[in-house]
């Protein structure tokens, strides 16, 4: 059997570099997708969309056809700090659950940026 996910779902990009950010700035993505995506709901009713830290948070809106996520940029830790070190590499991921013929599929979509404080 062929893998349905990649037939059925298509995200137009499934990594997004945000460059350069500042400690403490905010960052709004969308993953765009073609198809028909149904995002699974966990016991309690909420979409089955987990994030990697606090920081990020994510949520599909269907009707746009994308999964939006927020990314408030943390600090730099103090231990990386007192090492002279003014610029950190980082990398996020949001891990989607969704609906597909008689199962449920996973996509993983990514984020990247260098946080600086220079």
């Amino acid at each position: 059997m062929e893998n349905m996910s990649e037939d059925l779902i298509k995200f137009k990009e499934t990594h997004i570099n945000l460059g350069t950010v500042r400690p403490g700035s905010k960052h709004v993505m969308e993953f765009k997708y073609e198809g028909e995506l149904e995002v699974n709901r966990n016991i309690f009713g909420r979409q089955d969309i987990i994030t990697s830290c606090g920081c990020t948070s994510a949520k599909h809106i269907p009707q746009l056809k994308i999964i939006k996520v927020e990314f408030t940029t943390p600090d730099i830790p103090v231990h990386i700090q007192k090492l002279g070190t003014k610029t950190l590499p980082t990398r996020k991921s949001v891990n989607v659950g969704y609906k597909e013929t008689n199962k449920i599929a996973r996509k993983l979509l990514t984020f990247s940026a260098v946080i600086s404080k220079e």
